[in-house]
């Protein structure tokens, strides 16, 4: 089994701080289907009037999620902008309390090599972060060497991905996909191509027909 205490992040990561009542497009009024594991459900019933399974309801995907309600908000967000789930009871589900926090986890065979977090742009917080970063923030996540063939070259693609333009990043990843499929893995050696220009009123409204609408506004 090979070492799975490692983790890498941005280095703004630990910068994020919930807004709160402050945010502008809070999650807790968006109409999501919010997980709450079981064992945070069990604690909660000490706190009668939490009536935590009042506000509770089987979800689409089976698990157990929090009820909205006819705002679409969680209904423990009170007027302040506030979970009173945390104010009364110092304790909320491992989903609220990870978002826009998100894990991604690299094996090699059976045993875990590393992970790697960053933060979600869902969150207008975090996007303000991720947006505003710079190539420096995302150093950590380059430099990981596994000993694993294809994981480790595109570890190494990533890193040179970093320095290129956003012109010449399609072509780059067409590159990457015929070593992948063909080649001997080996990065793209020279001057990358700029792609062809994009038709960016088409590309929009591509995203906007293929993303789940969460509010009109």
């Amino acid at each position: 089994m090979m070492n799975s205490s490692k983790l890498f992040t941005p280095s703004y990561f630990d910068s994020f701080h919930c807004l709160m009542g402050a945010c502008p497009d809070s999650c807790c009024k968006a109409g999501w289907e919010i997980p709450i594991d079981d064992g945070t459900i069990d604690k909660l019933r000490a706190y009668p009037s939490l009536e935590i399974d009042k506000n509770i309801r089987t979800g689409s995907d089976g698990d157990t999620v929090l009820r909205v309600n006819n705002n679409n908000a969680c209904p423990y967000l009170n007027p302040e902008g506030l979970c009173e789930m945390y104010i009364q009871s110092g304790m909320m589900g491992d989903v609220c309390s990870k978002h826009p926090r998100f894990y991604e986890e690299y094996y090699i065979g059976d045993g875990l090599a590393f992970t790697e977090a960053g933060l979600s742009v869902s969150c207008p917080e975090a996007a303000r972060i991720v947006l505003s970063a710079s190539k420096s923030d995302y150093e950590a996540l380059y430099k990981e060497q596994t000993g694993d063939e294809l994981l480790d070259f595109l570890l190494k693609a990533r890193a040179k991905a970093f320095g290129l333009r956003p012109s010449q990043l399609i072509a780059y990843g067409e590159l990457l996909q015929e070593e992948i499929d063909f080649g001997s893995l080996e990065l793209p050696e020279g001057e990358i191509p700029d792609s062809e220009p994009i038709d960016v009123k088409s590309l929009c409204g591509f995203i906007l027909d293929n993303t789940e609408i969460l509010t009109p506004e």
